[in-house]
């Protein structure tokens, strides 16, 4: 009834329990009373926790943040929900959306007030942290909170990761941050203006314009340029809608790998056409709901999420695709600080031709496609383990005499040909190379329990999943699944749960891809001498080849087994970072 409009509505219960029987005649008597409006709305401001009164915001501001109007027909649930939207401001601290009027007044104008408490007009953040996937990483956050009036709120943000990765990529502390070109720092650097209303409280605009180096290991660097818009509809509690657009002119770099293996893209000239800067500009429809309880150490509830994501031609795109992902995870408490997570997760891409001159390739954008192992994923694995891969080799230690043989893995004219068995090759020597998928499932549940002190946490968990690339025999087969048990111990610290956690993987061998870089032989009339490609020979003296290394990738054949000599303690994976997995 106050929903409709009837503020002083009430209901009386009263019962009959005849003598000698078991049951019972109950009745209500409802008193809607008159229907009301609301009436005057007043704003007032509060002491902050210095006593000083802060007026930044206007009343027109303040008020057209709460969804009804003087006039209007009674509802509670928009008290409620105006309340919600101040708080949502973030130079607000405290607000207080009360009727005024004595509800034994029966009175059918209901004025409001409005009571705020703003806090400060600008805002600065500086956060550290380290990570195996990202070594030691650090942040800086500016905001202005009232940026030219209207509760519009602008902030500037930086971040700076892989810092010491070259010198500790080896290590426990780095050990998945990669090396090389992946070891190198990555950075963050973005401005961006939200605007908090737009012809409604449920609506907000968000602007963004951002340059960005992000690494994912041993697979290629995105260096980015761009700018997202996105409008953004709450649609009920903890629900949100949103539209956006992102173009973004990206290069990928150290992708030579990944292209060749997953496009048969191996000379360099198409490589260098598919990893310069082209614009990856897409339109996207995402929807969250939120009902867990907390937000770093959640302990009951769920959330729902899926985006939606097209590029063409039409959205001034090169590269076209299509992409759903969706993902889902539920908390239920089984006594005092034990609690059951359950989380899934997946996801499909599907390409369209690459919108470049000559070009009519499907190819799915190294960004857009889907990897899956890490710390907050399949933790059975590294960082991206998990999927296709590929093994890249230095055709250097394919040509030269192991030690204890006596003669080279393969000769020249066989790798020149591709077809070098490379079988025989030191595992030691050859690099994973993730490189993806278009298809994406994954399952995690996990058992949270108190250990003997009170801000330590212990978990075992068991992690499954699996990516798959596409192709015309493509099968999302139940039985290719990984799973991965695990444990894990957490640390609740001032900035939230420190978490170890160590997985282990099952898999055995694997039959993989080899790339290795491709030769010709060594022509004196155009070839530096000292070109030619030195070895190691049979008596472990030094031995120069009359052939030369291109910048082009070769693909050797066959495919060779892999990692099926795994001991026990190589199969686990260990991870450390910050937050629980989910």
């Amino acid at each position: 009834l106050r929903e409709v409009g009837y503020a002083h509505a009430a209901a009386f219960s009263g019962f009959f329990i005849p003598a000698g029987t078991r049951e019972a005649e109950v009745s209500f008597d409802v008193d809607p009373g008159p229907v009301a409006r609301f009436g005057p709305v007043s704003v007032e401001w509060g002491q902050g926790a210095d006593g000083a009164v802060a007026q930044e915001l206007d009343s027109v501001t303040v008020r057209r943040m709460v969804p009804f109007r003087e006039g209007g027909v009674y509802r509670y649930s928009q008290l409620v929900e105006g309340q919600r939207n101040l708080y949502n401001l973030e130079i607000i601290r405290t607000a207080q959306v009360q009727v005024v009027a004595d509800t034994l007044s029966q009175d059918t104008i209901i004025p409001v007030r409005i009571r705020v408490v703003e806090g400060d007009l600008h805002r600065v953040r500086t956060g550290a942290g380290w990570s195996t996937a990202d070594c030691f990483n650090g942040e800086a956050q500016w905001a202005s909170r009232n940026f030219r009036g209207g509760a519009r709120r602008l902030t500037v943000r930086g971040r700076v990761g892989n810092i010491l990765a070259p010198q500790l990529g080896q290590s426990v502390l780095c050990g998945q941050a990669g090396e090389g070109d992946f070891a190198e720092l990555t950075y963050q650097l973005s401005v961006e203006l939200l605007q908090p209303f737009v012809f409604s409280p449920r609506n907000s605009l968000t602007t963004n314009v951002f340059l960005e180096r992000e690494s994912l290991p041993d697979v290629f660097v995105r260096k980015a340029l761009g700018a997202t818009v996105a409008l953004s509809r709450n649609v009920g509690r903890q629900s949100t809608v949103t539209f956006s657009y992102q173009p973004a002119l990206t290069r990928i770099d150290a992708g030579e790998f990944f292209f060749c293996s997953s496009f048969l893209l191996c000379k360099e000239d198409d490589i260098d056409v598919f990893a310069a800067a082209n614009w990856l500009s897409p339109v996207g429809v995402s929807f969250a709901l939120n009902r867990s309880n907390r937000v770093l150490n959640p302990t009951a509830g769920y959330s729902l999420g899926i985006g939606l994501e097209h590029a063409s031609r039409y959205t001034l795109s090169d590269f076209a695709f299509n992409r759903v992902a969706a993902e889902a995870t539920g908390y239920v408490g089984l006594g005092e600080r034990t609690v059951l997570a359950a989380r899934i997760r997946g996801g499909l891409v599907r390409p369209g031709t690459w919108d470049l001159p000559e070009t009519d390739r499907e190819v799915s954008h190294p960004q857009k496609r889907f990897y899956s192992g890490g710390a907050s994923s399949v933790r059975g694995f590294g960082e991206n383990r998990l999927g296709p891969r590929v093994l890249s080799v230095d055709v250097r230690r394919i040509l030269e005499v192991p030690e204890g043989s006596s003669g080279p893995v393969c000769l020249p004219a066989e790798v020149e040909a591709g077809a070098c068995a490379a079988g025989a090759v030191d595992p030691g020597r050859l690099g994973v190379r993730p490189t993806g998928g278009d298809a994406l499932a994954e399952a995690n549940l996990e058992l949270r329990f108190p250990l003997f002190a009170q801000d330590l946490q212990g978990a075992l968990f068991v992690d499954a999943g699996q990516v798959w690339a596409r192709g015309p025999d493509q099968k999302l087969e139940v039985t290719a699944l990984e799973v991965t048990p695990g444990i894990g111990v957490r640390y609740f610290s001032p900035i939230g749960p420190i978490r170890v956690d160590v997985g282990y993987r099952s898999r055995g061998a694997q039959d993989l891809p080899v790339l290795t870089n491709a030769i010709r032989p060594y022509d004196p009339t155009t070839d530096a001498p000292d070109s030619r490609i030195t070895v190691r020979g049979a008596d472990g003296s030094q031995v120069t080849l009359d052939w030369v290394r291109t910048d082009d990738l070769q693909s050797l054949g066959p495919e060779i087994r892999f990692g099926g000599g795994d001991t026990f303690w190589r199969r686990l994976q260990f991870h450390f970072s910050i937050g629980q997995a989910f």
